[in-house]
């Protein structure tokens, strides 16, 4: 069995006195110094009390169904569960001493045996001092005549599998049936050392190690019982059995197993039957005296001692001590398997199947036996290589085989034969050989030149009887069909590094490198990859077999590829296969001997049964294939903790974690106890993480920049075989928000964003309309002056001329007949002066009102209109507000072109003009029936020739206004001006409220 042992070095402090498992899978100690939880990696202690409830000294532990643990020790009891301890002691009715024993009835009662604490005399103490206590509804009872059971002292307390309560303690033993509230005594006088277990079917073993007996009671007759007798019966301080059905006491001496039925089958033991498998401190034991049993849910046997503790598990490889390390390994044409000595082979030693096979004492290179059981050897009498040849022996019948032609004193490296009986031979120097039946040698070309003597450096032979041969230096891999010779090399369906080893089995062919391993797919070599990464590079033996997949001898160890991940890789060349390892750590006890560089190395070879044989240091390894020690329980999964900002939280129970906590690391652990160390681990955190992490054997995961919000961490493990809890374990925490991290703080942020880009917008809006009426600023200044020029120049200089002519026309005489032309030009000019001077009083006007827009363009329309058959309208919605008289004039200049243009080139049949006054905007819309405008026109602006709409378009942008041009709702033409209302009345209009909040104040 697998050994592996723990002590103070490890973290695990005194002598182990108890041991338990409870539901969740953690292993729990029980020691002189205290409570330990062990899940295969760490020790952790436990109830660390103040000083003047110390736990020490825990010598009893006790599962529970619903998770909890039950432990005993010195002057109390305590119940643990989730992290949250119960204690009882003396004030709760618990007799004073050491808890030694604790059980647990059907009725859900706690029972305790209770003994004198070390160097305590019973008449130095209270009167309620040790013997057998039961806890119900809270309270201690000390058990005593009532319940027809003496009240001295209690040893052990057990249940059967008929819910029988069994109590040994001073010199009797007694039991209390189900459902009863007196004891029963059995009559036998036992010593107080007496130990007790529970049968494979449920019944009650004792061992009273001061008598050297074994009492057995069976379950159907609680007054009867078997005793079995053996003077190495002694010294026993606990017993068990395992799921073996074998025996196991951990006695002052070792640990002994004494094999299934033979306990209680016969009276009396001998010393061997008892002996015969031990474990001691020579062989490694972490002490001689050892104080505990317990088998795990794994199979695992725990052992306490006074030390440390120690684990016993089942390994899948047996060893066979040879006292050296065979060079070869035979098999027989059946399920024989021999295994060469040491140096010079007086004869084979038989292993498996097999009786000794007798040789002469010469020196044997290589081996191989044929189906028909013929054993071919590559031998030598002496040191000399003269003697060197090829030596057939047909049971003990020894004869020498002729060497080839030319080749003297061949040197054969190694020997393979085919289904036909031909053998396949490499002899160094020479190259590749066959020998037939008739002893024909016949050579194999592969190379030409200086290098057809070249040898290969390993060779196999298929199911097709093809022969394949492996040459390290030359990176090359040669078929050999019959005449035809295929090679492969790098770049040529071998991409494998230099070729180590290769093997056949059916129609499957692989070949291993030292870059990787590779099945040959009838064209080239694909190449294999794990699931972990691992190329399996560097094995030096590789066996396919059709039932157990696919076995590599590599420098780690034995590896297993199974037949289902085989078939998977076959279906899809780009599957990752699983695999199991076979190593020191797991399975072999000694190393597994080096690979020899021969043809044929037969360090590990197969059966006729399946079984695998591989040499190792001074002996044989076998495994079988058949009988594995598979762990094929799924892991618990545990999540031990959770931290942040310093503090490690406990992680049954969801948490709500600190504000402004960004980082988080989470402890976790699966309770495989077998191989802890091989544990594999995937996780995820919902609410981040997109899928799993495959954490390998790493036990912590870490997370940073965390947002608030609800998370949940999900754990999965698979034990050291591969096997995985996909349900695992999870914890949901959460991260609530700061107040600058609410909805509401990040809604009032955009509401503050939004006003300050709004504020920004009008901020350039002010400034657009500042420039703009800085541009009709100066234009009104402009518009003075000209006035005034026009005023004090044109129109001054024209009444003088006007005065002038008035004087010429008055001293005329009457009947001059350019006198009344003269007069009426007079006329003329008089009129033609009065306009002018309205028009230059028009340019210093500041503002016109909308009343004065509305007329003015009513008129100018219906004039249009009295000279056609155009009908005309002209609507006004809103209230008409005085405008800038910059925009009132250049309104009126466009609206007049538009109403024009409508007229005179629409052809429509009537024309509604519409003038609107809002808050925000003031426009000008003119739309007729007529034939429209071409979209080439109003669609780019390709206006350039069109004089009248240029001139709109020009007035329009000094303003600041946006003038639309294009179709009608139905059909014709459309023109539409709109100016912001900031723009374009003389003083702005605001709502009601606005009014009435702020007043505007005068410009």
């Amino acid at each position: 069995m697998r050994h592996d042992s723990w002590n103070e070095s490890s973290g695990l402090s005194g002598s182990v006195y108890s041991l338990a498992q409870t539901t969740d899978g953690f292993l729990w100690i029980g020691t002189s110094t205290g409570l330990y939880r062990f899940d295969g990696m760490k020790f952790e202690p436990y109830l660390e009390f103040n000083e003047d409830q110390p736990v020490s000294e825990v010598s009893a532990l006790l599962p529970t169904g619903d998770g909890g643990l039950w432990i005993g020790y010195r002057d109390g009891v305590a119940f643990l569960k989730q992290d949250v301890a119960t204690v009882y002691t003396a004030p709760q009715g618990l007799p004073y001493g050491r808890v030694t024993s604790l059980a647990q009835t059907g009725d859900g009662a706690i029972w305790a045996a209770v003994t004198l604490s070390g160097g305590e005399k019973a008449g130095a103490v209270q009167a309620s001092v040790t013997g057998l206590a039961r806890l119900s509804h809270g309270r201690w009872e000390k058990i005593g005549p009532a319940w027809n059971y003496p009240e001295k002292s209690a040893g052990r307390v057990i249940v059967d599998g008929a819910g029988t309560l069994w109590v040994t303690g001073g010199e009797s033993v007694h039991f209390l049936p189900r459902g009863t509230r007196t004891f029963q005594e059995t009559g036998l006088k036992v010593s107080t050392w007496t130990q007790v277990c529970a049968g494979p079917d449920g019944s009650i073993w004792l061992a009273d190690p001061v008598a050297h007996t074994i009492l057995h009671f069976p379950v159907s007759l609680l007054h009867d019982h078997v005793t079995v007798s053996g003077e190495p019966l002694q010294g026993i301080y606990a017993i068990r059995f395992d799921h073996a059905r074998s025996f196991w006491m951990a006695t002052d001496r070792g640990v002994f197993r004494v094999g299934p039925g033979l306990i209680g089958a016969v009276p009396t033991v001998t010393t061997d039957d008892i002996e015969k498998d031990s474990f001691r401190a020579a062989d490694g034991l972490s002490s001689a005296e050892t104080n505990a049993l317990l088998q795990d849910r794994e199979g695992n046997i725990w052992v306490g001692t006074t030390n440390g503790l120690d684990r016993f598990s089942e390994r899948s490889a047996t060893r066979i001590n040879l006292g050296h390390t065979p060079s070869d390994l035979i098999t027989g044409p059946r399920s024989e398997v021999w295994a060469s000595q040491f140096g010079a082979s007086p004869l084979l030693i038989p292993l498996h199947d097999a009786k000794p096979y007798p040789l002469s004492v010469w020196f044997t290179r290589s081996f191989y036996m044929d189906r028909r059981g013929t054993l071919w050897a590559a031998m030598q009498s002496d040191a000399s290589w003269q003697s060197r040849a090829l030596w057939k022996d047909d049971k003990g019948d020894l004869t020498r085989v002729t060497s080839p032609p030319g080749v003297n004193g061949p040197l054969i490296d190694g020997i393979v034969g085919d289904a036909h009986g031909r053998l396949w031979l490499t002899i160094s120097g020479y190259g590749e050989y066959t020998l037939d039946d008739e002893g024909r040698w016949e050579k194999i070309p592969v190379f030409s030149g200086n290098e057809a003597t070249i040898a290969p450096d390993a060779q196999f032979l298929d199911a097709s009887g093809r022969a394949w041969l492996e040459y390290y230096t030359h990176h090359a891999v040669v078929m050999v069909d019959g005449t035809r010779r295929t090679f492969f090399t790098p770049g040529h369906g071998l991409e494998l590094g230099r070729p180590l080893a290769g093997g056949a089995s059916g129609s499957q062919v692989w070949i291993s490198g030292t870059d990787g391993l590779g099945f040959f797919d009838g064209k080239e070599f694909q190449i294999v990859r794990a699931a972990d990464g691992s190329t399996f590079a560097n094995a030096s033996v590789v066996i396919p077999t059709q039932r157990d997949g696919l076995w590599l001898k590599g420098p780690s160890g034995v590896t297993q590829i199974p037949a289902h991940e085989l078939a998977a890789r076959y279906r899809d060349h780009a599957h990752s296969v699983r695999y199991r390892r076979f190593d020191g750590s797991t399975d072999f006890v000694t190393p597994l001997a080096p690979s020899r560089r021969s043809a044929s190395d037969t360090g590990a070879v197969v059966s006729g049964d399946g079984k695998l044989w591989f040499a190792v240091h001074d002996g044989v390894a076998m495994i079988d294939p058949a009988h594995l020690a598979r762990n094929e329980i799924p892991p618990p999964v545990f999540i031990r903790n959770l931290t942040a900002n310093g503090r490690s939280l406990s992680a049954y129970h969801d948490v709500t974690l600190p504000q402004s906590t960004t980082a988080v690391s989470l402890g976790y652990t699966a309770l495989s106890l077998t191989l802890s160390d091989r544990n594999r681990f995937r996780y995820q955190l919902l609410g981040m993480d997109k899928g799993w992490t495959d954490a390998g054997t790493r036990r912590q995961a870490f997370y940073t920049n965390l947002k608030p919000g609800t998370y949940t961490f999900k754990v999965i493990a698979a034990n050291n075989d591969g096997v995985w809890n996909e349900t695992g374990a999870a914890i949901t925490f959460r991260i609530p928000p700061t107040f600058f991290q609410t909805i509401w703080f990040q809604i009032l942020l955009a509401v503050v964003f939004a006003a300050l880009l709004w504020f920004l917008f009008l901020i350039r809006l002010h400034q657009h309309r500042k420039r703009i009426e800085t541009g009709l600023r100066e234009r009104v200044m402009e518009r003075e002056r000209i006035a005034r020029e026009l005023h004090d120049t044109l129109l001054q200089g024209f009444e003088m001329l006007v005065l002038r002519f008035q004087v010429i026309t008055d001293n005329m005489a009457p009947d001059n007949p350019s006198r009344v032309f003269l007069e009426d030009s007079l006329s003329r000019s008089e009129q033609t002066l009065k306009e002018g001077r309205e028009r230059v009083s028009a340019l210093r006007t500041e503002a016109e009102s909308g009343e004065d827009l509305v007329e003015d363009l009513r008129k100018f329309g219906e004039n249009l209109a009295q000279e056609s058959t155009t009908t005309f309208q002209l609507r006004v919605e809103g209230t008409p507000t005085t405008l800038r008289s910059i925009v009132h004039e250049e309104v009126r200049m466009i609206a007049r072109e538009a109403m024009a243009n409508a007229f005179h080139h629409a052809e429509a049949t009537s024309i509604d003009c519409r003038i609107i006054f809002t808050r925000r905007h003031f426009m000008f819309v003119c739309a007729d029936d007529g034939c429209g405008i071409a979209k080439a026109v109003s669609g780019s602006g390709n206006i350039r020739n069109h004089w009248g709409l240029v001139g709109m378009q020009e007035r329009a942008r000094k303003i600041g206004a946006i003038l639309h041009m294009g179709s009608g709702e139905h059909r014709g033409t459309s023109i539409e001006l709109k100016l912001r209302a900031d723009m374009a009345y003389a003083k702005r209009m605001q709502s009601l409220f606005f009014r009435r909040m702020k007043p505007e104040p005068p410009e």
